[in-house]
């Protein structure tokens, strides 16, 4: 079913893509072995997530969610845990406090870099001492969350993609965060970013240019359906796509469970 664009409230549209799912729909038990593709161009942003979530305690307990959400004027979907054991705030939570100043994208994200680095390597501590096989062999030296920031700013599409990995310094846990930007880092002002697992459409874009040739919400289809061939166990059913351009947001497929744009 597709909308109509949702106009922007304000000059700047910011939409967080964090691979997983929503509160109060998911707990701090629950992750996302999501398969998210976004691409962006010099005009617009498209976004496509599968929507299986499965509890981290119980992989045999699974179920469906919309992991591109919105709130207010952001959209949001992740990669990872969404909430860690110890940790007051969960990442809705944090993002809405790095938004709460203003100021441009670029500077939301370094003040969320901020917080998620102190918040998440607190967790990862409680995690070690109350669960610490767990810790060890699901979370230290692993990315624990992968985050894509997007937007239109000044009536242009804007890109931030971000790795947080569980580390040691001295003995104790610690969030080491690596990221890129577009623009910035991409070539010609385009960039498609792949996150969670994507090791089956890795492969096939490895062999194959023409993915992209029947537009990018079929590409974006049939990349993330050849990851629920392939880990049906982990990525499933239905697909959501979104598409942002300086006019606004609007779904171009959509599953019953996402709410409509604001």
């Amino acid at each position: 079913m597709r909308r109509r664009p949702t106009p922007l409230r304000r000059k700047t549209l910011w939409i967080t893509l964090l691979t997983l799912a929503l509160w109060p729909l998911v707990s701090s038990n629950t992750a996302s072995p999501t398969t998210i593709v976004v691409v962006r161009t010099p005009t617009e942003i498209y976004i496509g997530a599968d929507s299986k979530i499965t509890d981290i305690r119980n992989e045999s307990i699974t179920s469906t969610a919309c992991k591109i959400r919105q709130v207010d004027d952001l959209f949001f979907a992740f990669s990872g845990l969404p909430k860690i054991p110890g940790v007051e705030s969960d990442l809705m939570e944090i993002i809405e406090e790095a938004s709460r100043g203003g100021g441009t994208i670029a500077e939301k994200i370094e003040e969320f870099d901020d917080i998620i680095v102190d918040e998440w390597s607190k967790g990862l501590q409680a995690l070690k001492e109350e669960r610490p096989q767990f810790y060890k062999e699901e979370l230290k030296g692993k990315i624990v969350l992968q985050v894509a920031f997007a937007g239109i700013q000044n009536r242009k599409p804007v890109f931030f993609m971000m790795h947080l990995k569980a580390v040691e310094r001295d003995g104790f846990p610690a969030i080491a965060i690596s990221k890129k930007s577009c623009p910035g880092d991409c070539q010609q002002g385009k960039v498609i970013a792949y996150l969670g697992h994507t090791g089956a459409l890795n492969r096939y874009m490895s062999d194959r240019s023409n993915v992209w040739k029947a537009g990018y919400v079929q590409g974006i289809r049939e990349l993330i359906t050849l990851q629920i061939e392939a880990q049906p166990e982990h990525v499933g059913p239905p697909i959501d796509i979104l598409h942002i351009n300086r006019r606004g947001a609007e779904w171009v497929q959509i599953k019953s469970e996402c709410p409509e744009i604001e």
